[in-house]
């Protein structure tokens, strides 16, 4: 048979934690769960940064280009002149092709920010924002946190979302509505 103490040397010798096992490479290496983790953080943070530099950076530096911005900050600018809140008006007559809840959200944007055109576009930006977290939140429980930031980065990259993203419109806010009722 066997020597058994030549079986117990061999099991002690590959039982061994020591570092003479391991490859130098390894010895200060994370562990494989916090490394995943590391690169969890590090596409969360490449995520927040990408949609921050999207929807945030320069974002009162254009004027309102388009018809539908300026209709919407003056029905806005009408209602904080008036006091009327329960009936938009655009150049003082009656402006009923939107509902009023959009405007009453600009308005206390202007109220509490000041009448700029950032502060205008804020609400729009803040749906734009929720719309990347409610699906990144969703991916990340039912797909994983890999489909869930690569779902993050293209809503965020997306040149039609990022638009409506930064501009007075209300179609941001009822994309959130939309998602988080599907959520």
């Amino acid at each position: 048979g066997r020597d058994p103490s030549r079986r117990r040397t061999s099991r002690a010798h590959r039982d061994d934690p020591g570092p003479a096992c391991y490859p130098s490479r390894f010895v200060n290496a994370p562990a494989p769960s916090s490394r995943r983790r590391m690169r969890t953080v590090a596409g969360a943070l490449a995520l927040v940064t990408a949609a921050a530099l999207a929807f945030v950076l320069d974002l009162g530096r254009p004027d309102f280009w388009d018809p539908g911005e300026s209709r919407y900050a003056e029905t806005v600018r009408e209602m904080l002149a008036t006091g009327n809140w329960l009936h938009p008006t655009l150049g003082f007559e009656r402006y009923y092709d939107k509902p009023p809840a959009f405007f009453w959200i600009v308005a206390a944007a202007f109220q509490a920010l000041g009448r700029h055109e950032w502060a205008a576009r804020l609400p729009s930006v803040a749906g734009a924002l929720l719309t990347i977290a409610g699906t990144v939140a969703f991916a990340w429980r039912h797909l994983g946190s890999r489909a869930a930031l690569l779902a993050g980065f293209v809503l965020a990259t997306a040149i039609q979302f990022v638009v409506l993203g930064r501009s007075v419109r209300m179609d941001m806010l009822l994309t959130w509505f939309m998602t988080a009722t599907l959520l």
